[in-house]
């Protein structure tokens, strides 16, 4: 991946540009491009990503004001769905584009610039696939010393401002218990917000 000057290298973007690497090894190993090592192929991207993303921030800024409405077993509860929900999800389309990402390398990310503000910091990235540019871009906070990342858009629109609007909809008009069953029940190809993990053209909302 092709790195902004060491002076303006943090941390931060040095622990998206490893998730980076890792995936990308993934994606051009040739033996686990096979579609019998689907669930092989997903279970290591499940673990490199748990390694970097805060999918307990992630859940709880989903539900913004919400979650201070609901119980301590409640919330427990939600972090657990929604983790499922979004692996299950977004690794669950990687099959359906492998054979898009043929040739991706780590030249095909490049690291825009940096933004710090105390605890938080955002990295601007571009992904070059064929001819096309897909802005992404991650925010992550640092706890205990680590940099984790909380939210990632693509092309301007965010993870999690994205959910945000669909829970606050369900939940304005319904329970959370409704947002639990719908959650269980929401399937890859339902989803408008894709690509995530690589960088494809991103719907709106």
């Amino acid at each position: 991946i092709r790195r902004p000057p060491r002076s303006t290298l943090s941390s931060s973007s040095a622990a998206s540009d490893v998730y980076k690497r890792q995936v990308i090894d993934v994606f051009n190993d040739k033996d686990m491009k096979s579609p019998e090592k689907s669930s092989q192929r997903n279970q290591v991207l499940r673990e490199k990503a748990d390694r970097i993303f805060d999918w307990d921030e992630m859940a709880k800024r989903t539900l913004g004001r919400h979650w201070r409405d609901i119980t301590d077993e409640q919330q427990k509860q939600f972090i657990d769905i929604f983790v499922d929900f979004l692996q299950r999800v977004y690794l669950g389309r990687i099959d359906t584009f492998m054979d898009q990402i043929e040739g991706l390398t780590y030249d095909s990310v490049d690291y825009l610039k940096e933004t710090k503000q105390g605890r938080f910091c955002m990295v601007e990235t571009v992904i070059k696939i064929d001819n096309n540019q897909f802005p992404v871009n991650y925010r992550l906070v640092n706890k205990d010393g680590k940099w984790v990342v909380y939210d990632v858009s693509v092309e301007g629109i965010g993870l999690v401002a994205n959910y945000r609007t669909q829970f606050n909809d369900i939940l304005n008009r319904s329970t959370f218990d409704e947002l639990i069953q719908q959650l269980k029940k929401r399937k890859p190809e339902d989803e408008k917000f894709e690509g995530i993990a690589v960088g494809e053209s991103a719907r709106g909302e």
